[in-house]
């Protein structure tokens, strides 16, 4: 997720303001520890134009190796 943002046209604040996260959101999910929260990464994704699924199912992963 790094990656995409780093390489994105969109500033982290401003891809926080697509998708109606806080941007504090957005840094568990660079640092891989994202808050498991589904609607905020469907919105991310989707604010992204990737494959919401995947992207989720990603979030999902990461959220469950963290346990």
């Amino acid at each position: 997720f790094e990656e995409i943002l780093k390489d994105g046209d969109l500033s982290a604040d401003d891809l926080a303001a697509k998708a109606d996260v806080a941007p504090a959101f957005l840094a568990t999910l660079a640092k891989g520890k994202p808050p498991l929260d589904l609607k905020a990464a469907q919105r991310v994704g989707e604010a992204l134009d990737l494959d919401v699924p995947n992207f989720v199912g990603s979030v999902v992963e990461a959220a469950l190796r963290q346990i």
